[in-house]
């Protein structure tokens, strides 16, 4: 939950499926005691409500006024009155208001369906959507503002699970042990000798494969790997939301798996052509064979009909 050093009594959360999303620190947040920024993930096609609660040490002579903006549009302004926040008040948010034809409507919050490939956001951009609105009852109230300036101000920033990965605002995912040093580690050495030479070549063969990949995309822009990306894959998107270590890493990976895939149908090709070949016939064993008595010039031969 989010709590701000200068307005302790009051906590801010955005609820969904009843509990709390779990809230990252934003780097660039300001250190001010009265405003504070969080990230938050999005959950794809989940309604979602803004929950304030007030304590029982929040004490004013004023009522206060609560402003809600989505998108950088505002779509609640609520007014609460002074004794309705003895002892604990909670006031909640859950979608925008309007008023049409003299009946007034609510349309629920909801996070936008998210494009995403292989765990990657593709979405050049999230946004909520609104749920079709249904009648509510509300009241309304006019007032004048005490200050002009809110007391307390609440950001929070929404993205994909992998955005704030790719941000470094929560830690990464474990990389997956490479290939050839799973290879060469699951193989049986003849004696102990060849396993611990073999076993250390290999092992600073990935190391060196890993770190001069990155050396070689050095002259290529990031536009380029994302081109070269979508040649590899077959496919047409922005990639958005990966650094440049990513962007090298994808790409490092998607080519070595497209000249595995040649390779493999080379080799295949190679052994049909080899085993044709009559010139690679090894004799392995050899048996004497009975020959044939074919007649001489003292023979007499019958001829039987």
């Amino acid at each position: 939950m989010t709590i701000l050093t200068g307005v302790p009594w009051l906590q801010v959360r955005v609820i969904v499926d009843g509990k709390a999303l779990k809230e990252y620190d934003d780097p660039k947040s300001a250190k001010a005691p009265t405003e504070t920024s969080k990230y938050i993930e999005a959950r794809s096609k989940k309604n979602f409500k803004i929950r304030a609660d007030f304590s029982r040490k929040f004490t004013t002579v004023y009522d206060v006024a609560t402003k809600l903006c989505v998108d950088g549009v505002e779509v609640d302004e609520t007014h609460v009155q002074k004794l309705a926040l003895q002892p604990n008040y909670r006031h909640e948010v859950k979608g925008a208001l309007s008023c049409i034809g003299g009946v007034t409507e609510v349309s629920f919050f909801r996070f936008a369906e998210q494009a995403t490939f292989e765990g990657i956001d593709t979405s050049k951009e999230m946004t909520t959507d609104l749920d079709k609105p249904t009648k509510s009852p509300v009241g309304w109230a006019k007032w004048d503002l005490v200050d002009e300036n809110a007391f307390a101000t609440f950001t929070f920033k929404y993205r994909s699970l992998q955005s704030p990965k790719s941000l470094q605002i929560i830690p990464r995912s474990p990389s997956p042990v490479p290939e050839r040093a799973l290879e060469s580690s699951e193989k049986t050495p003849p004696h102990p000798a060849a396993f611990s030479s073999g076993h250390t070549r290999s092992s600073s063969q990935s190391a060196l494969t890993f770190r001069s990949s990155h050396r070689k995309w050095q002259a290529l822009s990031d536009d380029d790997i994302k081109a070269l990306l979508n040649h590899y894959t077959g496919r047409n998107i922005m990639w958005e939301g990966l650094d440049r270590t990513d962007l090298e890493t994808l790409l490092e990976h998607h080519k070595n798996a497209r000249r595995n895939g040649h390779n493999a149908a080379a080799h295949i090709k190679r052994e049909c052509a080899e085993d044709a070949d009559d010139d690679d016939l090894v004799v392995t064993d050899e048996r004497n064979k009975k020959r044939k008595s074919l007649p001489g010039k003292d023979h007499d031969v019958i001829e039987l009909d």
